[in-house]
């Protein structure tokens, strides 16, 4: 059995990309939404969201040189939280179509 703790340290001596980012190298945002347990999904995010969150997600990738496609996650992909955390709005980032 793969001990998990192992694997977080192991993990940890390698340089990104070779492993998901983590708080120490990473840039975390959060969008506020109700999170619907019977659906395992969030609300849509509203224009408003939608916007401020592509506008920063912009300057932010072209700060660090960074590809939206590549370099930027949805939280529950990388983190222990619900799966669908964040996944919903980055679909619409990586669209480029608002919700």
């Amino acid at each position: 059995m793969v001990d998990a703790q192992e694997t977080y340290h192991a993990m940890k001596q390698e340089k990104y990309p070779l492993r998901y980012p983590s708080n120490s190298d990473s840039i975390g945002i959060e969008v506020v939404g109700k999170f619907w347990a019977s659906k395992k999904s969030f609300d849509k995010p509203t224009q408003q969201q939608f916007k401020s969150l592509k506008w920063l997600v912009e300057i932010i990738a072209k700060e660090y040189k960074l590809n939206i496609k590549t370099n930027v996650y949805a939280h529950g992909a990388i983190a222990r939280k619900e799966v669908s955390e964040g996944a919903q709005i980055l679909q619409y980032l990586l669209l480029g179509a608002a919700p």
